[in-house]
């Protein structure tokens, strides 16, 4: 049951191969393990010994012990389909637990598995566990980073590591104009194995900021594991929107994790690649989506790779021990059976045959119910993950039950209104009761619908696809979200002011309003072809919500103020 209290903190998976393929492969890595431990628990005072004899002996199989770490080795040779070594450790410290809090205890699993000679699959994974029983306080959870030893072996200039098409690293790639059909290209190579992350740049730069998640703490946070790509220009947007099918993009801030294997022809693969909009990405904020990246990206042991551990190599070695033995009985049998005598009638023969197949079948079936056993211990294991993952799916629906129940409070008060509204303030007020979760209406509004000659069809309709297209078009929409709206309802709408009317800072004032301490742009009207009067509005980044500023009549500008 100890393995029920172990967090997993890091998991990777990539291939090493050897510059010199006469080196010794394995041995480079146990020193490279040597290095990185004896630095770290030989600061102050030795407490791992450094005699190359000792390590020597944990590659073979053996063990090193030292003040709050031990580390123990197993090792498998096999001759075919080439001599290699199968080799996997464990290293379990105990750091000294700060005062008031439970000691925790760190777990890393490294594993070498043989392809080739001089090539190697190399697997780590690390977790941490915090004394159960413990009464008290645990310690924060760990800030995301990258192991030593992994850093150590990408930097060897001895090995070449890669993993398929992509060298393992935590340098995010910038994508410059003219650049994404390479990119796309590149997505699409089926010797791809691990995912690319894409941060898109937003279309407006009001804040002066491309992205909304640096690409080095999204590099950093999934460790490895994934290639993160990033652009600044939006007209590397432009050149997606060419030659990327739609159900692929990615624009306006957005961020798309793009799994290996993308098959175009199926009409639900581009679901798998999961889409972050910007939406979701304000509400959990940048270090929250470093935490889902990391959980799913760097934390997930089920995610593509299988990974050979101490147990595995010791199964592999005891079953290629059990098939020795059994292949040595079956010989020895032959080479007695060929001694025997002619006198030796077909009967005995016989009976010799049987004796051979029985302690061929008996061998044959302890083998078996071994494996029998290994699998049904994995899949216990398997079932207590399992019941783990289906927890934090539960609390997961939770969550999403209360948001259900917070939209079904707006819901029910656009129901509820059972007359239609009388006068302009009156539906202002309907739209603020039902529908104030996408649309607001600033406090110069009400001066404002004091002169609002606009017919109540004509401001209803306005105010109906203001809350329900245009808000959205703000959240979801693509660079264009006027064109958008007038081509969704047909609403005739101005981006802004006139040049001259700009450049008189005097006549701007009129359209910035404050919101809730937000400094809001209400340029953007809808204009109503017979009263010619307005309904300005913009947009809060901050309420996540259209503002209404303004619904009346039209507000000063440069060729009216000459008139005047």
């Amino acid at each position: 049951m100890k393995d029920l209290q172990e967090v997993l903190f890091y998991k990777i998976k990539f291939t090493i191969e050897a510059k010199q393929k006469e080196s010794d492969l394995l041995w480079d890595i146990v020193v490279q393990i040597k290095d990185w431990m004896t630095r770290k628990h030989n600061r102050y005072t030795e407490n791992l010994a450094k005699d190359i004899h000792q390590w020597s002996e944990l590659k073979n199989g053996g063990k090193i012990i030292g003040r709050g770490i031990k580390i123990f080795a197993e090792k498998c040779f096999v001759e075919s389909p080439f001599p290699a070594n199968y080799w996997a450790c464990k290293i379990i410290e105990y750091p000294k637990a700060e005062s008031d809090y439970a000691p925790r205890q760190w777990t890393t699993e490294i594993g070498v598995e043989p392809l080739d000679i001089g090539k190697v699959s190399f697997s780590c994974i690390i977790s941490y566990s915090d004394r159960p029983g413990f009464v008290g306080e645990c310690a924060s959870i760990p800030d995301p980073s990258v192991p030593k030893i992994v850093t150590m072996i990408w930097d060897n200039p001895n090995f070449d590591c890669y993993n398929g098409i992509d060298k393992p690293s935590i340098e995010p790639r910038k994508i410059a104009v003219g650049e994404w059909l390479p990119f796309w290209e590149r997505l699409n190579d089926s010797n791809r194995t691990i995912p690319y992350i894409y941060i898109s740049p937003k279309n407006c730069l009001d804040d002066g900021a491309p992205l909304l998640a640096s690409p080095n703490q999204v590099a950093l946070a999934t460790g490895g594991n994934a290639i993160i790509y990033y652009a600044e220009d939006v007209n590397v947007t432009d050149e997606m929107n060419y030659c990327c099918p739609e159900e692929y993009k990615c624009y306006d801030g957005a961020i798309r994790i793009y799994y290996p294997e993308i098959d175009e022809s199926q009409p639900k693969d581009s679901y798998r690649h999961r889409y972050l909009g910007t939406q979701f990405i304000a509400k959990v904020g940048e270090l929250g989506l470093i935490q889902i990246l990391r959980r799913a990206i760097a934390q997930d042991v089920h995610f593509y790779d299988s990974f050979f551990r101490i147990e595995d190599c010791k199964a592999k070695r005891e079953a290629i021990i059990r098939q020795k033995r059994l292949d040595e009985l079956k010989q020895q049998h032959i080479q007695e059976l060929a001694t025997k005598e002619k006198k030796h009638s077909k009967k005995v023969e016989s009976i010799e045959n049987e004796a051979i197949e029985f302690a061929e079948n008996a061998e044959r079936k302890q083998l078996e119910a071994e494996d029998r056993a290994a699998h049904f211990e994995e899949e216990n294991k398997n079932l207590r993950e399992e019941n783990y993952n289906l927890r934090s799916e539960n609390d997961s629906y939770k969550s999403l039950a209360k948001e259900n129940a917070d939209l079904k409070k707006v819901c029910s008060n656009r129901l509820a209104t059972k007359e239609y509204p009388q006068t302009p303030q009156e539906i202002v007020q309907y739209f603020e009761a039902s529908f104030g979760d996408k649309i607001a209406f600033s406090d110069e509004v009400s001066d404002s619908l004091k002169g609002c000659r606009i017919p109540l069809d004509d401001l209803w309709k306005a105010l109906f696809a203001l809350a329900t297209v245009m808000d959205d078009l703000y959240i979801n929409g693509s660079g264009d979200i006027y064109g958008e709206f007038r081509s969704k309802t047909g609403i005739q709408l101005g981006r802004g002011e006139g040049s001259s009317t700009r450049k008189d800072a005097k006549l701007m004032r009129q359209y910035q309003i404050e919101y809730h301490g937000e400094i809001i742009n209400i340029e953007a009207h809808i204009k109503h072809q017979r009263t010619s009067q307005r309904i300005h509005f913009g947009f809060s980044k901050k309420d996540r919500k259209l503002i209404v500023g303004w619904c009346g009549e039209h507000k000063d500008n440069y060729t009216t103020r000459k008139v005047h």
